[in-house]
C-alpha cells in the first residue's frame, strides 16, 4: 500500500492530537501522584509526632505508677506494718533529729508517738 498525502496528513494530525491528550493525562496523573506523596509525608510526620507523644505519655504514666507504688510501700498496711522498711518516707518517720529513733518506754503516750 500506498496512501495519499491528505490521508497521511489527517492520520498524523489524529496521532498528534491523541499524543497531546495522553501527555495531558500523564500530567494529571503525575500531579495526583505528587499529591499522594505529599499527603504520605504529612501522615508520616504526624504519625512520628504521635508516636513520640504516646511514648512520652507512657514514660510519664510509668513514672507516676512507680511513685504511687513507692508511696504505697511507705505507708503502713491494715496491720500497721510497713511493706518496705527501706522506703525513704519510712526512714524519715523513724529518724528524729538525724538519729535513729528508739521506741519509748511508755508505748507512745504524751503525743510523741511510738518513737521518741
Amino acid at each position: 500500500g500506498t496512501i495519499d498525502a491528505e490521508t497521511f496528513k489527517l492520520s498524523v494530525g489524529l496521532v498528534l492530537k491523541a499524543a497531546k491528550r495522553i501527555q495531558a493525562s500523564l500530567r494529571v496523573l503525575v500531579s495526583g501522584v505528587e499529591g499522594v506523596r505529599q499527603r504520605a509525608d504529612q501522615c508520616r510526620r504526624h504519625t512520628t509526632k504521635l508516636v513520640g507523644l504516646v511514648e512520652q505519655d507512657e514514660e510519664r504514666r510509668r513514672a507516676w505508677e512507680q511513685e504511687e507504688e513507692e508511696r504505697a510501700r511507705a505507708l503502713p498496711n491494715e496491720f500497721g506494718e510497713y511493706e518496705d522498711t527501706e522506703a525513704p518516707e519510712y526512714q524519715q518517720q523513724r529518724e528524729v533529729g538525724g538519729k535513729q529513733a528508739k521506741p519509748s518506754a511508755e508505748g507512745g503516750g504524751g503525743g510523741g508517738g511510738a518513737y521518741s
